[in-house]
């Protein structure tokens, strides 16, 4: 074999390295996406499209370029050995272990640090760029992937039929390690309490958090400047519903009409001065103003059901880039608003409460020993915590649900339930249920002959 017949060994070579090159680029790229990115993606034309369509099945896209580039690598390792061989055989000892030492580096530098180095510092780019070639590379290999996947699992019955997976981390174990590390005073006393509230957004259900849909107020398209102004005097956000089903489709927030009113007036255009400020001029009042529409700058709001922790709502919110979730029941009827204010009050204030929002009081108010007043918003989550019980596995979520769920109708002022080791008698009952129950100790109950 002559130098020369060696050329198109060492082109395949060469090809094979580039390929190489490109599954090791696309491993970094596709892996290094933010999910802000892959969305950005699908507004860059059909390869955007094909790269946000991979990147979100990455399962079946690592396993593909991992087999890919195994391939590649075999092949080029392949053709190196022929070289080298061909080169022993002739005597060039020192020739043959210079090139194999070579192809091995080439292929470490360029084929796998290079390409994935730069790959990492522009993963949207090298995305695109890579999008088509990597889903061919996908298409060819997904007959492969059930005998791959059923060759994997053959394997780890055989050698390790025992095998577990790790379980999740629990919610209590993740409270007890951020008390720990508090008591080894690893964190601050602030970061204690916001590391607890977060904690407990995977422990509440969206009906926990929410606002409920007969606390809200409610709108209907056009939405004129006085009404907002009235609506944003006791709330930060404007809800629309449709006239047709009354669903919940949007919300405006006086955040996103002062950014309007920002871009209006910096574009010399006249904006009807509808934020809530004391010092707003009546002058605004005016009739051609209240003809306007402010449901123009309405957002859509998320959906979420009504059953799904806060921590999903929390990350539902995030990842539609909304402000607003609507919790819906079985039956698709909105029950309830949850904003993105209210999750992050509950992250990072100590004491925050559905009852300080809607009746100006705590849920929770000792009145004398052994006595409590509480609202029947007050969730039975935060009852165990203040009392330190263990939650119970029961349907009933609030103090007015416990009521409901053991009279078996809309309680009466003076009618009195058991809650473990406390009982409860309805104070105050409004429309819909319990607004301000006694909780008190069946012990002290007893005591004083009640």
């Amino acid at each position: 074999m002559s130098m020369l017949s060696l050329i198109p060994f060492l082109i395949v070579m060469g090809a094979l390295a580039v390929l190489s090159a490109c599954f090791s680029a696309a491993e970094a790229a596709f892996f290094s996406l933010r999910r802000q990115d892959t969305q950005r993606l699908a507004t860059f034309g059909w390869t955007g499209r094909l790269a946000s369509y991979l990147a979100n099945r990455g399962e079946h896209l690592l396993t593909a370029i991992l087999f890919c580039n195994l391939l590649v690598n075999v092949a080029y390792f392949t053709m190196s050995s022929v070289i080298t061989l061909h080169w022993q055989r002739q005597g060039n000892i020192q020739q043959a272990g210079v090139f194999a030492s070579l192809s091995i580096l080439v292929l470490i530098f360029f084929s796998e640090m290079l390409p994935k180095s730069l790959a990492a510092q522009r993963p949207v780019a090298s995305a695109l760029i890579l999008a088509f070639p990597i889903y061919m590379a996908v298409r060819l290999t997904n007959p492969l992937l059930p005998v791959l996947r059923g060759i994997a699992i053959s394997i780890r019955r055989v050698f390790w039929p025992g095998f577990k997976p790790e379980p999740f981390l629990r919610v209590r174990e993740l409270e007890k390690a951020v008390r720990f590390s508090q008591e080894a005073a690893a964190v601050l006393e602030d970061e204690q309490h916001v590391l607890e509230n977060l904690v407990q957004l995977s422990d509440l259900r969206a009906e926990d958090v929410m606002q409920p849909r007969t606390e809200v107020r409610i709108f209907h398209r056009p939405v004129s400047p006085p009404e907002a102004k009235a609506a944003f005097s006791v709330s930060k956000y404007l809800f629309i519903v449709e006239q047709e089903d009354e669903a919940f489709t949007a919300a405006i927030s006086s955040r996103t009409l002062m950014r309007a009113a920002q871009r209006t007036v910096s574009a010399d255009e006249p904006q009807p001065n509808v934020l809530p400020a004391s010092d707003q001029s009546n002058t605004t009042e005016s009739e051609g103003l209240d003809s306007v529409d402010l449901a123009v700058w309405a957002e859509p709001v998320a959906y979420v059901p009504w059953n799904v922790t806060a921590a999903q709502v929390l990350q539902t919110l995030v990842d539609e880039h909304r402000d607003v979730a609507a919790v819906v029941n079985e039956y698709g009827e909105t029950v309830g608003i949850i904003t993105l204010e209210d999750l992050l009050s509950r992250i990072f204030t100590r004491e925050t409460s559905r009852s300080e929002q809607f009746f100006g009081r705590r849920p929770i108010l000792p009145v004398q020993p052994g006595v409590w007043h509480v609202t029947g918003l007050t969730s039975v989550y935060r009852l165990c915590r203040y009392f330190g019980l263990e939650h119970p596995e029961e349907a009933s979520r609030t103090v007015a649900g416990i009521f409901q769920d053991q009279l078996g109708r809309l309680p009466k002022p003076g009618d009195i339930c058991r809650w473990g080791p406390f009982e409860l008698r309805a104070i105050q009952v409004g429309r819909r249920g319990v607004i301000l129950a006694e909780l008190r100790r069946c012990d002290h109950a007893k005591e004083t002959g009640e």
